[in-house]
């Protein structure tokens, strides 16, 4: 079991950033409008998805 720690908005793919996270190479993703949250218990799965409605309703977010 893992958990959510933060939300973010997934607004563009880009093959080169001048951010220094981004490894040249590789795609980047640019995320915005970042939120912190407490922590918050979730099964965990593989890929980027939609935040679930639930958790989005819990923090008022939708």
């Amino acid at each position: 079991m893992g958990g959510v720690v933060g939300v973010a908005d997934l607004i563009d793919c880009v093959p080169e950033h001048s951010s220094k996270w981004y490894v040249a190479g590789h795609y980047g993703f640019v995320l915005a409008n970042a939120r912190a949250l407490p922590f918050v218990a979730w099964r965990g799965a593989l890929s980027i998805r939609q935040a679930p409605g639930e958790l989005l309703a819990r923090y008022d977010l939708v």
